[in-house]
């Protein structure tokens, strides 16, 4: 799925920016910190008409990173393909294990 590259409204407006602020101390890294620097990293010395272009590769990182919508998708074929092979009989699920590893 490609997105429209930057969207309408600002950056500090978008649902994901918690997932890219600034670490605390004592605290993990954000989530998509490091998809965040590499993009701005990018963008910041070409500005934003030329990173349309050319920083289009670190934004789909950073979305990809905050919202998953690649990672839904292929799980979602998965298991649609899962499904398909049980119905036809070629998959059985396995069986649980009788006895549990401590």
């Amino acid at each position: 799925m490609v997105r429209e590259w930057l969207p309408k409204t600002l950056w500090f407006e978008q649902p994901f920016l918690h997932q890219t602020s600034k670490p605390r101390p004592g605290m993990p890294e954000p989530k998509c910190m490091n998809f965040h620097k590499d993009f701005f990293k990018c963008a910041e010395p070409i500005g934003r008409k030329r990173a349309e272009k050319e920083c289009r590769l670190q934004l789909e990182d950073l979305w990809e990173c905050a919202n998953g919508d690649k990672l839904r998708e292929k799980r979602r074929t998965i298991l649609k393909q899962r499904s398909k092979l049980i119905k036809e009989g070629k998959y059985t699920i396995p069986d649980s294990p009788k006895t549990v590893i401590v």
